[in-house]
This record gives structure tokens, C-alpha cells and sequence, in this order.
């Protein structure tokens, strides 16, 4: 198990570093639990999701954490560190194949001699073009999601930078913590830094791909080797645990970086694993100016809403007019007005910027970030609502739970529209893992009861 970048394990306590040397030794002996007596929870949940951030090889290991107790007489106990695996071992080898592929690829298309920001250029075009953004906190959080799968959402898609940057010489590192949409949405969020030429910079492919969703070339390099002031705009970290990234990185004047062009390829889902165990835990979930980066056009807003309300089939990204810096919205979304040499949108007279967190420690990372109320449009509550309807679902069928009740968490749907909405998400819940279930489903105002026969 070869990582160059074993950072958060060096933020650990001795007692962290063993259990963290324990797991990895367990991994490698695939063994299928860790001893960790007399570690609090929360600092065991700190330890695992250093290795998982660490060595994004394991992709196989599951991102929520599961422990299970023993008594040993009255008052001692032994506390064990489940270790479980969501991918088959034949899901796990072809994973492994495509990246190698990958990286010799890359390799490849680069040449020898590539400096280290073109190599950084190349993994994040990589990612950019060939995988999309999709919410899943069981599957879509790992590098595999983002590399053989092609479907990730930040975490997935932190973990395949840092596994790229492992394998092509890059020192590297995975940050957790938040991030803000141009409509000052904020929710859980993941990332990288990256040490180019001596310097760290932040690196955010996630943010990246929300500004290329039509993967046309060149692509615009958002979120792309920034320093802590230009990320502090729309992310919030803590900044005592990571390294400082004190300035934007100037790009060279030599020949942009060739890009990678094929686009994203449909595989197949990944082979579910069996488990009946109960689970705890979580998900977790711009470039210079201009006149620094003279090659490429000007990063445009943030477009972390278009994430949770994909573009509909056939739409077209929204193009910027000539000499026009603002991006064209939908018709009937008002734009917001950016003055010249402003790059930040103004927000409406009277409304408060949204408030960050003063310090986000690396672990906070929520089920699914979700916001909804008067926080976001009624298109990204409605997502969030009925992206937990199908956890419900998915957690009840699993604890084999006869009855199930919930209250609906939008009141964009009422009525006949919210029972059709529960219907599709019964029926996506049933055909993605293939539940043998029939589901039958009573709504009295927002409040959902769904009855369950295995």
C-alpha cells in the first residue's frame, strides 16, 4: 500500500497512529475488524476517515463507521472497528485494472518530463471529462465512483484526485469542509491541496466540473491551484489543520497541457454486497484573475445548485455574450448584477451573506449536507426532500423494518404530485439494489407512511 501523502495520519495521537497502522494491517490481511478498546468514538470515526482520505485504494471499505462491542465481565469491554467492504471482489479487480489504465494513460498523453502542474492539469481535465456528479453516500464516495464507475460526488471525486496525484508524483491531500453556491447555499463539501512546485494550492475538481457540465474544450479552470483568500469566497475550512496556500499559482507560458478529450462511458453498477448490519456515520458531500491566466477564459459563478438540479436532457449550457462577465441564466431566473471588476455576485439589498463556520474540523461530514426552507430554490428542496426519501427507504428495507414513517421535508409537493414522488422513489430504491419488496404507501399532508412485505 504505497501513498506519498500520509497527512492526516500525522495530525493523529500515538494512540490514533496505532489504530490507524491496525487497519491498515487488517486491510492488508483482510481481516474484517480492528480492535480499538478504550478510543472514543468520535476519535475512532477521526481515524478511519484519515485512512479513507489517506489512501483512497481502499475504496472498497464502506464510508459509514460501524462498531460492534463485547463485554468482557461486568465492567470491561472490547470495542471493534467494522471493516466492511461495498464492492465484490471482481467490482474491486476491475476497478484496480482501469487504474492502472488510467494512470499509464495519462502517463502517455503527458510524456516524460511533465512538469508537476501539468500533470495537476491533466488528472483534474481528466475527472472533468469523464465522470459526472451524482449523490450516492454509499457508493458515490470513493475513487472508483469517480475513475471506473464515472458517477461521484465530492468526496468521490477528492479521493480520485488524490489517488491520481499518488500514482503520477503529486504531494496531495484531501480537505473537508464547506461549500457556498452563488444562491450562499452551503452544505457539507470536499477537496483538495496540492503542493505544485514547492507551493500548496487548493485544487477543487468537484467546482471544476460544475463549470464545464457540457465538457466542451478548452475547459475553464474553476477552483484550479488557488490560494486560502480565493478559496475562502466560497469554501470554509479549518485553517490551522491544513497547510496555508498563500497565493494563486501563475501558469507558465508553454503549451497548454494536451486535453483529455473521450467522454464519460456508461459501466455497469457496482455488485451490491450483502449486509444486514446496522450502520452509524456519514458522507461528508476559482482560478486566478484573468490577467494571470491569459490562456484561458474567466471562471463564471459557482454552479454548485446545478449539482442537485441537473440540467435537463438537451439543454444547453448557459453561454456568456462578448464583453458580457455575468453567465446567462434560464429564462425567468433573474441574474445577479456583477460590477465591472467585481467578480463576486451582489446579493439582494437586505439579504445577509451566508454565515461559515469560524473553523470546520475535518470530520463534520452530514448524511447528505441537504438544505431546504427559505434556503434554496423550491427545485433543490424538492431534490434534497426526495434524495431522503429514498435513504428512508433504503435504511428501513435493510433493517427488514415492517413499517416506516417520515415527514415529507418540502412543501413543493402535496397530495396526488407527492404520492407519485414517493411511488418513483420506492420503485428507484427496488430496482437499484434489487429488493424482493412490495411497498404500500398512505400520505396524510406531508406526513409519509409506507408499510413493507418482504
Amino acid at each position: 500500500m504505497n501513498s506519498i501523502t500520509e497527512y492526516k495520519k500525522s495530525k493523529l495521537s500515538v494512540e490514533g497512529v496505532a489504530a490507524y497502522d491496525r487497519i491498515l494491517l487488517a486491510v492488508e490481511r483482510n481481516v474484517d475488524k480492528v480492535e480499538c478498546s478504550g478510543i472514543q468514538n468520535d476519535e475512532i470515526v477521526n481515524i478511519y476517515n484519515a485512512v479513507l482520505d489517506d489512501h483512497p485504494e481502499l475504496f472498497f471499505l464502506s464510508t459509514s463507521v460501524r462498531a460492534a462491542t463485547s463485554a468482557i465481565g461486568f465492567f470491561a469491554k472490547t470495542v471493534h472497528l467494522m471493516l466492511d467492504r461495498i464492492y465484490s471482489p471482481s467490482d474491486i479487480n476491475a476497478a484496480n485494472q482501469a487504474f492502472d489504465r488510467i494512470e499509464n494513460e495519462l502517463k502517455s498523453m503527458l510524456g516524460a518530463g511533465a512538469s508537476e502542474v501539468q500533470r495537476v492539469e491533466a488528472i483534474a481535465e481528466y475527472a472533468v471529462m469523464t465522470a459526472n456528479y451524482e449523490i450516492d453516500n454509499t457508493y458515490n464516495q470513493n475513487a472508483a465512483s469517480a475513475l471506473f464507475f464515472k458517477r461521484a460526488q465530492c468526496s468521490g471525486f477528492s479521493r480520485a484526485t488524490k489517488l491520481l496525484c499518488d500514482r503520477l508524483g503529486i504531494y496531495s491531500m484531501v480537505i473537508d469542509g464547506t461549500g457556498t453556491d452563488s444562491n450562499g447555499v452551503t452544505a457539507a463539501h470536499s477537496w483538495n491541496i496540492v503542493r505544485v512546485d514547492g507551493e500548496f494550492y487548493h485544487l477543487d475538481v468537484t467546482y471544476m466540473l460544475g463549470a464545464n457540465m457540457q465538457k466542451r474544450t478548452p475547459l475553464r479552470k474553476v477552483c484550479f491551484l488557488i490560494s486560502d483568500s480565493e478559496a475562502s469566497k466560497d469554501h470554509a475550512w479549518d485553517r490551522s489543520y491544513y497547510p496555508e496556500c498563500r497565493s494563486n499559482y501563475r501558469m507558465p507560458a508553454y503549451t497548454q497541457t494536451p486535453t483529455y478529450t473521450q467522454r464519460p462511458t456508461q459501466t455497469q453498477s457496482p455488485t451490491q454486497t450483502q449486509s444486514t448490519a446496522q450502520t452509524q456515520g456519514g458522507s461528508r458531500g476559482q482560478s486566478g484573475s484573468s490577467s494571470q491566466r491569459p490562456s484561458f477564459p474567466n471562471p463564471f459563478a459557482r454552479l454548485a445548485k446545478q449539482f442537485a438540479s441537473p440540467r435537463p436532457t438537451g439543454q444547453s449550457a448557459p453561454q456568456r455574450p462578448t464583453g458580457q462577465s455575468a453567465p446567462q441564466r434560464p429564462t425567468g431566473q433573474a441574474a445577479p448584477q456583477r460590477p465591472t471588476g467585481q467578480a463576486a455576485p451582489q446579493r439582494p439589498t437586505g439579504q445577509a451573506a451566508p454565515q461559515r463556520p469560524v473553523q470546520q474540523t475535518q470530520n463534520q461530514r452530514p448524511v447528505n449536507g441537504s438544505a431546504t426552507g427559505s434556503q434554496v430554490d423550491h427545485g433543490i428542496a424538492r431534490f434534497n426532500a426526495l434524495y431522503n426519501v429514498r435513504e428512508y427507504i433504503t435504511t428501513a428495507i435493510r433493517a427488514k423494518k415492517t413499517e416506516v414513517e417520515f415527514i415529507f421535508e418540502s412543501d413543493t409537493l402535496s397530495g396526488e404530485s407527492l404520492m407519485k414522488s414517493v411511488k418513483e422513489s420506492c420503485q428507484t430504491v427496488i430496482q437499484k439494489y434489487g429488493f424482493a419488496i412490495q411497498i404500500g404507501i398512505s400520505i396524510s399532508g406531508n406526513h409519509v407512511k409506507l408499510e413493507l412485505k418482504y
